[in-house]
């Protein structure tokens, strides 16, 4: 029977540590979760299926996401090291997205350390005006 939604916590645990759980029930899983984005969390059942289809799909998604780190554990469970260009490809699309914490941490992975450095501090500005803005209001 097939399932309408995906897999809650114990269903999850189920299907990682049951011996009986078939292939197509982790896929169907896997699917549900890729579709709600959820993709740590299909990675997690990934890795016991290690259907590298299933996990490139991951990989596609969390780049349009650009959700770094589950981008490099699905490239790690293929086996793959992301080149400098690729992380750089990301960390650009990660700041279209407004997503600078990412962005940050895959220039620094590329070894564009002079762009991770600057994003790092329009971070701390921004915080340090928020704080004065806070201060402001308090007072």
């Amino acid at each position: 029977m097939a399932r309408h939604t995906p897999p809650n916590y114990v269903e999850k645990r189920r299907i990682l540590f049951s011996e009986t759980v078939t292939p197509e029930e982790i896929d169907e899983a896997v699917q549900m979760l890729i579709d709600e984005e959820r993709l740590s969390e299909a990675l997690d059942l990934l890795e016991k299926a290690g259907n590298e289809e299933k996990i490139r799909a991951v990989c596609k998604n969390a780049r349009e996401l650009a959700d770094a780190s589950v981008w490099l554990r699905a490239h790690r469970l293929l086996g793959e090291t992301p080149t400098p260009e690729m992380w750089e490809g990301l960390a650009e699309h990660a700041l279209d997205l407004g997503k600078e914490h990412f962005a940050r941490w895959a220039f620094d992975q590329a070894g564009m350390k002079d762009r991770a450095e600057a994003i790092r501090m329009q971070i701390e500005q921004r915080k340090m005006a928020r704080r004065k803005e806070d201060e402001k209001e308090e007072a």
